[in-house]
């Protein structure tokens, strides 16, 4: 063997081929074996259940469908035998931006277990191939579930699901190795260590060889099977997994390796060479999907091991150590001392990988664990001389030399739990938990109060007791004292009520002989601020001896969390004349952990002042304010945010009101209208205005005059004001039909329009439509005419460079600016190049050049399409997003020729890829009233790109992921949506506004647009909760709608008016059209 090679070129994840000594049966999707040493193989169909075996069933369930769901949960899969854990393994195929998470449940005793969430393992040769694993307490049944998160315009797909019930028994006789075994394979390691280099090796301890006093259980006591590391065939080789070759080009001194040992004292070759690094640098920390209630973790050990060294075909267990829930800790990884695991795929080499038995990502980790764990690494920190506590360059980075898993792999593990603590774990790692000599020194003692850290809510306090052995030969008096170092961190963190000057606590005792324990007791609180701090605590002994030894010990204080329900509000009315003052209230419940007491509402003009000194969580206060009326008429809207110096809350419902102020009881405000600019000689359109009641009284259609100023060969007809009658605050649709006959001169026309009610002039200046007349109207697709201000057109530039040839699946016309040129038809095509400054088109073998964009116009509703531009989606390669609705425009821009897409807004949003077409209804809205929103914000109130001959493009990173026709077709809930909301946006003070969104938050909180931005004048965008957000990581710039959070609030019933006025706050979703 040249360990020369693998110092450089490879590293071992797991041997490609495996043994397994028996016979096996395959019936169909369903297969079965039992090992021998008394083991049998049968199907799992006919095997009778035999308790000192394992029996292994795997399953592959069929799995169709999955690029169209979102969430998929399979039928129940049943065993013949009890199992103790599962593992999977399946092929993801997975677009960019797109996530696949797995679950499982179990069935013990008729009832379901909680879902777990597995922690995925890619497999490093292919990495489309997925593993997990499960334990469980004895199950026959399991249910397994993928959530297929899309980016919007893919989705994830999964397939070959297999699953592996496990129940794996430890032989009848464990082995043991002998310490003459030790002694028999040192000189094979020092024999091969000559070939590397002179540095120190690090010699394995085989299992056996563990001294009892380690307190380790080792693997012949947890019932290891280690027939299961070795080849059956003596004369083949372990095949390593070579990974990429710059991997090990640049971390080449990180990965070299002291010592490689291929087989044991006997000569029988291992599946899984042990290997050791030249130093071991870090320790990394996981959790197991295990079900929280394990009742055998010796048997959830074994069952990983099998699932490891067998069914991965790795040879031995991943990790090099297990903790259980009691704290207890299992030797995993043969080998001993710095061998190298398989846990965190490029952090294994120089690392010691510790799996706690359980899933920390929601449930809290048990104290014995906390000890337990801290005080092992420190004993390991001292053999491999590292500082828990401190950071070293590790694959490049400075990272700490305590981490997790999700460190430097893409994963929740070890759950935010144990993660939230390895601020505590560095830190006890740090201190020696060894008993010192006693009575040695005059002065010593020795800590016996078991409390190790302490985790205090915001503003709680906790009575504290220490309990100090003297260990010295001096008499402690009564002058005896405890005092605590004082730390600057503490500020804002914790203090201490009791202490009295530098005395933290007086010794309770009168006197302390050697051997006795002295108690001290004092009171600490945590304040308002989340942070881990540490207490460095020693007593002044006989008041005058202070000694340099400490009891340390972390506090940790949790994030303070702001929020509220809305108890009672007594707010303005809906109508207010000017002039008029209103004195109102609000009484918000404290759903939080922290008390309130300088809170204010913070409204645009408005505050809500705390009638209360102080609120205490569960309690209610109470906010007055007063609102005086605008001197103009209008609708006038104030949200209040509740903020604590400066802190806007993380969350809580709106508080807002809206009143419309008027001057007189008839007055109007205009809104919108329909815009068309060319009218042809004795050809009727549709035109239609929308005015809002800000008057005092309602309107009634029959109350109505209206007066149009007009050219006296245009004709009006067919006016319609819906609806019947207009409540103040509500709008009026007035609609009409415009002809202009054969007699009207060609050019520039006005009509004017002056609405009456009652006498009174509901808008000045009037409505004014200004509009072209000609022989011939000006080119537009036949479906984009559409009647009213729904029909305005948007202009996207598409994301293709080069020449276009451009066909449609029905007739079309190719205009050069207001010229027809042609037309084609069905599959016909038009070719568009550049030539000296002007376009030549190349339309069925004749070549015209004009100094006008071309415009392709299709007829009946035909769809166009770019026939050389290949847009399709990975996961489904027969689909090519290259079809439009509308106009294709093809000009140059900035030197090089633009394909725009123009076309009617609410088409534009059928091809828009900002939803899955999986998600929930309801986000789906949401999304879409969004998404209409700032479209419709860029193309009326602003220009996202100044001076350009369109709108937006197809760019979600510059504006909106539109994908057209294509998509639209296979996008039916998009399309439901986008018609369910047709003229729905988010408005704010009667405005529409742009409305951004984005992924996925970490499951905190969104952000506002002042932090993100810089903006100041985005009341609406503020940050709000997003707690129920499961996305794991923020993904996007996190102001406005979380897509994450808005799927789970509609999986939890919400409306997509909910969803929005939770995410952009004090809004109003308007109804435009």
């Amino acid at each position: 063997m040249k360990i020369e090679r693998r110092i450089f070129g490879k590293i071992f994840i797991g041997a490609v081929i495996f043994f397994v000594a028996g016979v096996f049966f395959a019936d169909g999707n369903i297969s079965g074996y039992m090992r021998e040493n008394g083991t049998k193989v049968w199907t799992i169909r006919t095997a009778p259940l035999i308790s000192s075996a394992e029996i292994v069933a795997s399953v592959r369930p069929l799995s169709e469908n999955y690029s169209t769901m979102d969430e998929f949960i399979s039928d129940e899969l049943n065993s013949d035998f009890e199992f103790t854990s599962v593992g999977g393994s399946w092929e993801e195929i997975k677009p960019e931006g797109t996530r696949i998470e797995s679950e499982v449940r179990f069935k013990i005793d008729g009832e379901w277990g909680d879902w777990i969430e597995i922690e995925e393992e890619e497999d490093l040769v292919d990495q489309k191939l997925h593993y997990g694993m499960a334990s469980t307490n004895p199950a026959r049944t399991m249910r397994y579930k993928f959530l297929l998160y899309g980016n919007g315009a893919e989705k994830p797909a999964v397939k070959n699901v297999e699953w592996t019930f496990i129940r794996a028994a430890a032989p009848a006789a464990a082995p043991a190795a002998a310490p003459a075994a030790q002694r028999a394979i040192a000189p094979v390691l020092a024999e091969a260590s000559q070939t590397v280099t002179a540095k120190p090796v690090l010699k394995p301890l085989f299992a056996g060889a563990i001294p009892d006093a380690t307190g380790i259980i080792s693997r012949a006591k947890w019932g290891a099977d280690e027939s299961l590391r070795y080849l059956k065939d003596n004369s083949s080789t372990p095949v390593l997994v070579e990974l990429e070759p710059d991997f090990y080009k640049k971390y080449a001194d990180e990965l070299q390796y002291s010592n490689v040992v291929e087989s044991d004292a006997d000569g029988k070759k291992y599946k899984w060479p042990l290997q050791y690094p030249e130093a071991v640098k870090k320790v990394i920390i996981h959790h197991t999907a295990t079900d929280k209630n394990l009742d055998n973790p010796e048997q959830a050990i074994r069952d990983i091991y099998y699932y490891h060294a067998s069914t991965r075909g790795w040879g031995d267990i991943g990790y090099n150590y297990i903790i259980d829930r009691d704290g207890r800790i299992y030797e995993g990884r043969f080998g001993g001392e710095g061998v190298i695991g398989a846990h965190s795929g490029p952090g294994n080499h120089g690392s010691i990988g510790i799996a706690v038995l359980g899933n920390y990502q929601n449930e809290p980790l048990p104290d014995a664990v906390v000890k337990s764990i801290s005080s092992f690494i420190y004993k390991k920190s001292k053999i491999h001389n590292f500082e828990p506590g401190a950071s070293a360059l590790f694959r490049g980075e400075l990272m700490p030399n305590i981490f997790g898993h999700r460190d430097i792999m893409a994963t929740t593990c070890p759950g935010d739990y144990i993660y939230n603590l390895l601020p505590v774990f560095r830190n006890l790692a740090s201190q020696s938990p060894e008993t010192q000599r006693k009575f040695v020194k005059n002065y010593a003692f020795q800590d016996h109060t078991e409390l190790f850290y302490l985790e205090l809510k915001p503003e709680e306090e906790r009575n504290i007791t220490l309990r100090l052995e003297n260990t010295g030969k001096i008499i402690w008096d009564n002058k005896t004292f405890l005092v605590v170092d004082q730390n600057p961190e503490f500020n804002s963190v914790i203090l201490f009520p009791t202490q009295n000057g530098e005395i933290l606590a007086p010794m309770e005792e009168n006197e302390i002989a050697p051997g006795e324990i002295a108690t001290f007791k004092f009171k600490i609180r945590a304040q308002a601020t989340g942070k881990t701090v540490t207490m460095n605590l020693t007593p002044i002994i006989n008041g005058a001896k202070k000694l340099f030894t400490y009891v340390v010990l972390p506090v940790k204080v949790q994030q303070p969390v702001y929020r509220y329900e809305i108890d009672k509000m007594t707010l303005p009315p809906e109508l207010m004349r000017i002039g008029n003052s209103f004195d109102g209230s609000v009484r918000l419940k404290n759903t939080g952990n922290v008390s309130w007491n300088d809170v204010v509402l913070a409204g645009a003009s408005i505050k809500g002042i705390l009638q209360e000194k102080s609120v205490r969580p569960g309690q209610i206060g109470t906010f007055n304010f007063t609102f005086n009326t605008a001197k103009k008429s209008g609708f006038y809207e104030e949200v209040f945010i509740p903020k604590i110096d400066g802190t806007v809350f993380q969350s809580g419902e709106n508080i807002s009101f809206r009143t419309l102020v008027y001057e007189q009881d008839y007055d109007g405000e205009f809104v919108a209208k329909s815009v068309i600019n060319n009218f042809e000689k004795e050809k009727s359109y549709n035109l239609n205005f929308k005015l809002r009641n800000i008057g005092g009284k309602s309107w009634n259609r029959s109350d109505f005059k209206i007066a149009f100023v007009k050219d006296k060969n245009t004709h009006i007809d067919d006016l319609n004001i819906s609806p019947e009658s207009i409540a103040p605050g509500d709008v009026a649709t007035f609609s009409f039909t415009v002809t202009v006959d054969k007699n009207t001169e060609l050019g520039k026309k006005v009509l004017m329009i002056k609405p009456k009610i009652s006498g009174f002039s509901l808008v000045t200046p009037p409505i004014v439509f200004a509009y072209a007349v000609s022989n011939t109207e000006t080119p537009t697709s036949q479906n984009d005419k559409v009647e009213g201000i729904d029909g305005s057109d948007i202009r996207v530039k598409i994301g293709f460079s080069g020449d276009p040839e451009i066909t449609a699946n029905g007739n079309f016309e190719v205009y050069a600016g207001t010229e027809i040129i042609d037309s084609l038809n069905s599959g016909e095509i038009g070719k568009v190049s550049m030539d000296s400054g002007q376009y030549r088109l190349d339309l069925r073998g004749k070549n015209f050049l004009k100094g006008e964009p071309v415009r392709f116009i299709p007829k009946n509703g035909a769809i166009l399409r770019i026939e050389n531009f290949d847009r399709r989606p990975a996961w489904n390669l027969s689909i090519n997003d290259n079809e439009f609705r509308g106009v294709l425009e093809v000009r140059e821009v900035d030197g090089e020729l633009t394909v725009i897409n123009e076309l009617p807004l609410e088409h534009y949003l059928k091809g828009l890829a900002e939803a899955s077409n999986s998600d929930p209804m309801e986000k789906i809205k949401a999304v879409i009233i969004a998404a209409r929103s700032y479209a419709y914000f860029y193309t009326t109130a602003a220009e996202k790109f100044p001076g350009k001959p369109y709108h937006l493009d197809d760019n979600p990173d510059n504006s909106q992921k539109y994908m057209g026709y294509a998509f639209e077709q296979r996008a039916l809930n998009i399309v439901s949506a986008v018609e369910a909301t047709s003229g729905k946006m988010v408005g704010y003070n009667g405005a529409v506004v742009k409305a951004p969104y984005f992924s996925s938050t970490d499951g905190t909180r969104t952000r506002s647009a002042e932090e993100v931005w810089g903006w100041t004048n985005t009341p609406y965008l503020i940050s709000v909760d997003d707690s129920f957000c499961d996305g794991g990581a923020f993904r996007g710039h996190g102001v406005g709608l979380s897509g994450c959070g808005a799927r789970v609030l509609a999986e939890q019933g919400r409306t997509y008016e909910e969803i929005l006025k939770h995410y952009y706050t004090g809004v109003e979703v308007v109804d435009l059209w």
